[in-house]
């Protein structure tokens, strides 16, 4: 997806990530009250009991609050922690610093760059961290070159995160699949949410997205419906062990440790030709 079209997206003000907002703020809090409570996983004591620094890869990072709420709970923790958040849309990246103002464990940069791409980065990171329920941005073919791409780059004890939902049972039994959804903006606008399409060879719905009131502007996504259960399997083809941490309601940590590094990412360079013929 594009950097221009995820920019309007977040655009919309839908969800909390600046960190001058108290939307913001209480979303920061909320993120290192479950980090705190992750830390105390048995894939995390290998990485815990480190005498150097821990250095955190975030990707779909947006404006850091996954990657620096954990870096704040390390730091805690009297660990020393190199964070590096990416994401594709730079205006975003730019917020981060001010989530960390006041640390002094704490080095942090921004990059950048698609998470399917992180193979090319010269970091070698402790702990990979997608945070947000990012996944539906991922069709398979794209989740598939992620994994691959985060296990080369890991350390050899080096752990996945990944924060996801059980959108299955959640879209499709509890409210149902709507062709229709409206809601409030953070400023108190109104969006809505419409399906436009589905796409087999992805596996994606198509939804369009505009605010009112405002100029009149369509904004089209494609979202893949992930259940906790596809993204742990897929995580274990690349991980030898592989636990799903539930948080809260409907939310989990899934969490892949010990990259295998059988399947890296040049052995999936090659467009596989259902893709080629869908375009």
């Amino acid at each position: 997806m594009s950097r221009d079209r995820l920019g309007e997206f977040y655009g919309l003000n839908i969800w909390p990530m600046d960190p001058d907002t108290e939307a913001g703020r209480a979303r920061f809090k909320e993120a290192m009250e479950k980090f705190m409570e992750l830390m105390r996983h048995e894939f995390f004591k290998g990485i815990l009991s480190k005498n150097d620094e821990i250095k955190i890869l975030e990707v779909c990072g947006g404006s850091g609050i996954g990657g620096c709420a954990l870096a704040r709970v390390l730091e805690k923790n009297e660990i020393n922690v190199s964070l590096c958040v990416t994401d594709i849309r730079e205006e975003d990246l730019e917020k981060a610093i001010k989530w960390i103002e006041g640390s002094k464990g704490i080095e942090l940069e921004t990059k950048a760059i698609d998470a399917v791409d992180i193979d090319k980065l010269e970091e070698r990171p402790d702990i990979i961290l997608m945070y947000g329920l990012s996944t539906p941005h991922f069709n398979p073919w794209e989740m598939v070159r992620f994994l691959a791409a985060s296990g080369v780059i890991l350390s050899e004890k080096g752990i996945l995160i990944i924060e996801e939902a059980d959108r299955r049972f959640f879209i499709f039994y509890l409210v149902k699949y709507k062709d229709l959804i409206t809601g409030k903006t953070l400023d108190n606008k109104i969006y809505m949410d419409i399906h436009t399409g589905y796409d087999p060879i992805r596996g994606v719905f198509k939804r369009t997205y505009s605010v009112i009131p405002g100029p009149p502007k369509l904004i089209d996504m494609e979202s893949y419906l992930w259940g906790v259960a596809e993204i742990a399997t897929f995580t274990w083809l690349f991980f030898e062990d592989v636990d799903i941490v539930k948080q809260g309601n409907r939310n989990y940590f899934v969490l892949g440790i010990r990259p295998r590094k059988k399947l890296i990412p040049s052995d999936l360079k090659m467009t596989p030709k259902a893709l080629m013929r869908d375009k």
